[in-house]
């Protein structure tokens, strides 16, 4: 007897490799993907106006990159203690304006030039619901925890999502028409929404992304969604806040992703950076022992010899950690 379903494999047109520019936007998986592609060293800038979890804001986000809109202070918002944007996430705010207004532009102009170069774009729409500044009438990435009365709030329609993702999508093929989009749905539950109210909202967005699949001959989807809801399928693999999925589903969705998305060279090069990496975390008994030592010259080697078979990869964190534990010895 069966007792799970198991998601089967989603054959893409496509692989990508460390060498791969990737701009990765939008919610939870895009950020959860992104970091761990960033730890791998794959070439990825991820999410230059922060985490964004609705489609018209992340869609906004990509018109203006195409466009090469930079921010000017006009663009900020003073709330009585701290400069913010509404088009950013809560990050990106500060005391002062001018840092503020730097930092998002540095964001920016990152954003801009690796979708320029980018041979995948990863987007993740989280949810369907959007808020609106009365005093503008425009969508807000974020509310900056401002009071609720200051926002309208309604859920987007599945014509209104894939009206905004298309266009978006029309003005980054214009600046690059070779770029390959993998859009998907995060599974992050938004229980705060009500549950009724969040399993409406992830069904407008399940069913504007079938549509967007396939344009251009250059949209794909990717089943986060379905392998946490009906692969994995237990509240055993969610946070403790029951929304969020857990370090376990996190690491199955990885390895799925990477099954399916990365050349097979790349499980060499990825096995190698999980020794290192386990390694740099082993916290010894006796760190000052000669036994110790020689196993931080044996690490220190394989990170070389991994720097001599990859070069162009910055292993220059995991040299300094090596070389400043075996000098101290």
């Amino acid at each position: 007897m069966e007792f799970r379903t198991v998601m089967p494999p989603v054959s893409y047109p496509f692989r990508i490799n460390w060498k791969t520019p990737i701009l990765a936007m939008g919610s939870c998986f895009a950020a959860n993907m992104g970091s761990r592609l960033q730890e791998n060293k794959f070439k990825v800038v991820l999410n230059p106006f922060g985490v964004v979890f609705n489609p018209r804001s992340l869609a906004d986000g990509l018109q203006r990159l195409s466009q090469g809109a930079r921010f000017q202070r006009e663009d900020l918002w003073f709330n009585g203690s701290r400069w913010l944007s509404f088009f950013h996430h809560g990050k990106f705010s500060g005391s002062s304006e001018a840092e503020v207004l730097d930092g998002i532009n540095q964001a920016f102009e990152a954003g801009r030039a690796q979708l320029q170069e980018a041979k995948l774009l990863l987007l993740t729409v989280g949810t369907a619901y959007v808020w609106a500044l009365k005093k503008t009438g425009d969508i807000v990435a974020n509310c900056h925890k401002l009071p609720a009365s200051e926002f309208d709030r309604r859920r987007m329609t599945v014509e209104e999502v894939v009206q905004h993702l298309t266009a978006a999508l029309d003005a980054v093929f214009e600046i690059n028409p070779g770029v390959e989009v993998l859009l998907t749905v995060s599974p992050v539950r938004y229980v705060r929404e009500g549950l009724m109210e969040s399993q409406r909202s992830k069904a407008v967005l399940l069913l504007a992304t079938e549509a967007v699949q396939g344009y251009r001959n250059r949209v794909h989807y990717f089943p986060a969604y379905e392998l946490l809801m009906d692969d994995l399928r237990d509240y055993r693999f969610y946070a403790e806040d029951m929304a969020h999925p857990s370090p376990l589903a996190l690491e199955y969705i990885w390895n799925y992703f990477s099954d399916v998305l990365l050349e097979p060279s790349e499980r060499d090069r990825l096995a190698g950076l999980a020794k290192i990496q386990r390694a740099m975390q082993h916290r010894p008994l006796f760190p000052d022992s000669l036994e110790h030592q020689r196993f931080r010259e044996r690490l220190l080697q394989q990170v070389l010899d991994m720097e001599q078979k990859w070069p162009g990869q910055d292993f220059s964190k995991e040299k300094t950690f090596f070389t400043s534990h075996t000098d101290s010895l």
